[in-house]
């Protein structure tokens, strides 16, 4: 598979660079950009995964049943992987950085060695609210998922974004580690999009003050 073959996604081809900031007023206006997204995934035979709060599994599933998606089926198969925010962010009660880079890196890993030629990932980031992470943790988080989806160039990782809960500084800092942004449901290039080496200068020069 061509590393770059065009992708649809919110209105527009998404190329090169696939680590995508996704900034909504609320879930339905969330699900109304991306389930088309979704479905073109599913029907293409690649793999979902998608991140999210246990207490909203139920209201997601919801979701893409409404939006058509055969959810009984693309579980059974294992073709949609559902990943509550525990297993995958945290290690025991802390945010681990590592730990979370590392088994994202490895549920894209093990989706390839299960045959599926690309993986669409989604994540709620409505657990950095949840577990009152400072701007620095997950920014940083953030900056570094850039280079673990350079290392897997077929994949797409969106990172989807509650405007209503997230203030304006942070959003700031969000805009600035994704090369790409969904805003108002359409799909742009991040003009704001900073090389991750040098955001992570500054957010450890901001942790030193």
């Amino acid at each position: 598979m061509d590393a770059y073959r065009p992708i649809t996604l919110a209105g527009s081809t998404l190329t090169g660079p696939r680590h995508v900031c996704a900034f909504f007023g609320d879930k339905e206006e969330m699900f109304r950009a991306v389930l088309p997204f979704i479905a073109e995934g599913l029907e293409q035979r690649e793999k979902a995964i998608h991140i999210v709060s246990a207490n909203n599994i139920d209201l997601h599933l919801g979701y893409l049943a409404a939006g058509g998606v055969d959810v009984d089926a693309v579980l059974a198969s294992g073709q949609l992987q559902i990943v509550e925010w525990n297993q995958s962010y945290f290690h025991g009660r802390e945010f681990d950085e590592g730990a979370a880079l590392g088994v994202i890196d490895q549920l894209l890993t093990d989706a390839h060695e299960q045959g599926y030629p690309r993986v669409r990932l989604m994540g709620d980031m409505d657990w950095v609210l949840e577990n009152r992470l400072g701007t620095e943790n997950w920014a940083s988080f953030e900056a570094q998922l850039n280079d673990l989806v350079i290392r897997h160039p077929v994949d797409v990782v969106i990172c989807a974004y509650d405007l209503s809960r997230f203030g304006g500084s942070a959003v700031l800092d969000v805009m600035r580690t994704h090369p790409a942004a969904i805003v108002g449901g359409l799909l742009q290039h991040n003009p704001f999009y900073t090389d991750p080496k040098e955001m992570l200068r500054e957010l450890r020069t901001r942790g030193e003050r």
